[in-house]
């Protein structure tokens, strides 16, 4: 979807973009989407009204990448694609990127994928979030460590499936395409 942009105001890796479109935009808070202005971005959905679109951008560069329009797409829906969702993101206050979360356990059992992590709220405290993937239809993982840092773990569509890739500050990398994705999160305190 193709969107003119009349102003951009940007603080703290949170966007504020006032813009013309033809029509409702096709996004729900919390929606991570690929970015096409002048270079490719991906960006999550903070919040949406019909003239106003407030993202979170972790890569620099984008203020000065949109000169007047922006293409978005949806790369991935959290609280429509991942059972328990909409509790995951009520829980942690969005959705994160899981940069620095930790991976506790993993197991692989037949066609489903399970994976126990740390990760901070949007309030700081520690929440234990556990994915089990289903449905895998293939998966690739380096082996775990003692410690197993997240730097990022990205969800998109591939057809009618889901990737999910993992990359690793420390231990733990790898990615799974999966047809069903199921999140319960737990106060780890």
């Amino acid at each position: 979807m193709q969107l003119n942009i009349d102003q951009i105001e940007q603080e703290n890796g949170v966007y504020t973009l006032n813009y013309k479109a033809g029509g409702p935009l096709p996004f729900t808070e919390h929606d991570i989407v690929l970015l096409h202005a002048d270079g490719y971005f991906i960006g999550s959905i903070i919040g949406l009204t019909s003239e106003q679109l407030r993202l979170s951008v972790e890569e620099e560069g984008f203020a000065e990448a949109v000169q007047g329009s922006l293409e978005m797409e949806l790369a991935f829906s959290p609280a429509i694609s991942i059972e328990g969702g909409p509790q995951l993101v009520q829980e942690l206050g969005g959705f994160p990127s899981f940069h620095k979360a930790e991976i506790t356990k993993a197991e692989v059992s037949g066609k489903s994928v399970k994976l126990a992590l740390n990760t901070p709220n949007s309030a700081g405290t520690i929440k234990e979030v556990i994915f089990t993937f289903q449905e895998v239809s293939e998966q690739e993982f380096t082996p775990l460590a003692d410690r197993n840092i997240i730097e990022q773990i990205d969800f998109r569509y591939d057809g009618g499936d889901m990737v999910v890739d993992i990359e690793g500050e420390t231990g733990l990398s790898g990615s799974l395409i999966c047809g069903g994705i199921r999140a319960e999160v737990s106060s780890n305190e």
